[in-house]
């Protein structure tokens, strides 16, 4: 568990973003792997919700073939005006949730690599920009 401990400074979802402790968290937690094979789960600890098993949930993120899937929402967040940058969907929500996701540890480190936000920034506004850009979304 990050941050286990540690006094929670990522702001208050209810009244502004933030949450950008957790990708510092994140951050420093994967310099400590050195495997460069292991397919992580990153989760929200109070408002996330399985829908099936951890082995269901491998196999269909390996059937997804990419190297990251993001959580998803029905409603943007943080900021509606980026929603016309948001790629269209077949089916699902169409809006990145940054509450769970789970990726192959060398494409989560590289996501991240450029992380030099402060605690109370938004994560879910950082990882958008990251998703809402091509270039750095190839197809799989």
């Amino acid at each position: 568990v990050l941050g286990r401990g540690e006094e929670w400074r990522g702001g208050d979802y209810m009244s502004a973003p933030g949450g950008g402790q957790k990708v510092r968290l994140l951050k420093a937690a994967l310099l400590e792997i050195k495997s460069e094979d292991q397919i992580i789960l990153f989760i929200d600890s109070y408002d996330v919700v399985f829908a099936s098993g951890p082995k269901e949930l491998l196999r269909k993120f390996q059937q997804a073939k990419h190297k990251v899937v993001f959580s998803s929402e029905s409603l943007i967040w943080p900021d509606r005006h980026l929603e016309d940058k948001y790629p269209h969907v077949r089916e699902g929500n169409r809006f990145l949730g940054s509450g769970g996701f789970i990726g192959y540890i060398p494409s989560i480190k590289e996501m991240i690599t450029n992380w030099t936000g402060e605690e109370n920034d938004s994560d879910q506004l950082f990882f958008t920009k990251i998703y809402i850009d091509p270039a750095k979304r190839p197809e799989a």
